[in-house]
């Protein structure tokens, strides 16, 4: 019978916690194991995996693979749990910082080509998990490299507190792992609006617009909210500058919206991908899944 959507025989995967097809990208940006339970870190699955698992799949019948969102992701982790007792990363790909590129703990470009390629082979469709509705947290990893927030500590206090690298920071007796907030001064508007920019999100940092308490303006567990609904040119993220890696460009009169519709479409326009699945999906206006649907569609 022919493939119909309706009738799929669909396979979600969180690809970090699938298949390991290639150790050497397990600890990418200085993302490391905490060596406790391993509940929030990142464990290897990667796209490389799941070429690997093809004929696996393909064996139990699966006609349609929906893989977690494998853009690039925040660098850093913020404390997990209720208690912070671990550091929580973003292995499952909500916590999108950059759709034009893919996280380095996924793969690289060529693997998602030869992922696609072969499941297309095999008659199997690729579907991305994507979120529109929010970025992700601020971590010490992204202010050191990115340039953006501002610390309490300052001088030789820097180093002592945190280390040369941020992300090593870990907590001392009587700490948790959301201690790390300690140390930062989220009321700083200069710092914070090297961020996203108040053109991109609402959130209760700096000199943002603050989060409303509807679906589509509320700020979802805390995470920046993206001005989806805005119709006002935008600019890039402010934090881009500093993000030499980006393969986003500025397009005139664009707003968050049609970045991230845009940026989306392109992988269906270079790699194939056959559909999203929409993430926090009413959290997000109507005219924006409508935006994407038809802007995708066109790539295909």
């Amino acid at each position: 019978a022919p493939f119909d959507w309706h009738n799929a025989t669909v396979y979600f995967v969180l690809t970090d916690r699938f298949e390991n097809g290639d150790p050497s990208n397990d600890q990418s940006y200085g993302r490391h194991k905490d060596g406790m339970a391993e509940i929030g870190t990142f464990h290897g699955g990667d796209l490389r995996g799941l070429t690997n698992k093809l004929d696996y799949l393909q064996q139990l019948g699966v006609n349609a693979l929906w893989i977690s969102a494998p853009f690039e992701q925040i660098h850093g982790w913020v404390g997990g749990g209720t208690k912070g007792d671990f550091p929580h990363y973003a292995y499952h790909g909500y916590y999108t910082q950059d759709w034009t590129n893919l996280d380095a703990n996924m793969g690289n470009e060529a693997d998602l080509r030869t992922l696609v390629d072969n499941a297309h082979q095999r008659g199997i469709r690729i579907l991305f998990d994507v979120v529109m509705n929010h970025t992700g947290y601020a971590t010490l990893a992204d202010m050191q490299e990115f340039q953006f927030g501002a610390l309490y500590l300052s001088g030789d206090e820097v180093k002592k507190t945190l280390g040369e690298r941020w992300s090593d920071w870990k907590p001392a007796i009587g700490q948790t792992w959301h201690s790390f907030n300690d140390y930062i001064n989220f009321s700083d508007k200069t710092g914070w609006d090297k961020w996203w920019g108040k053109n991109w999100i609402r959130t209760d940092i700096g000199d943002y617009d603050n989060p409303g308490f509807d679906d589509l303006t509320m700020s979802l567990a805390f995470l920046p909210d993206i001005k989806t609904e805005s119709t006002t040119a935008s600019g890039l993220p402010v934090f881009y500058k500093n993000k030499t890696d980006t393969h986003a460009k500025v397009i005139d009169g664009f707003t968050p919206r049609d970045y991230l519709t845009h940026w989306l479409s392109q992988w269906v326009r270079d790699y194939g991908i056959d559909g999203f699945r929409v993430d926090t999906a009413k959290h997000v206006e109507l005219p924006a899944w409508q935006q994407l649907k038809t802007e995708a569609s066109a790539a295909l």
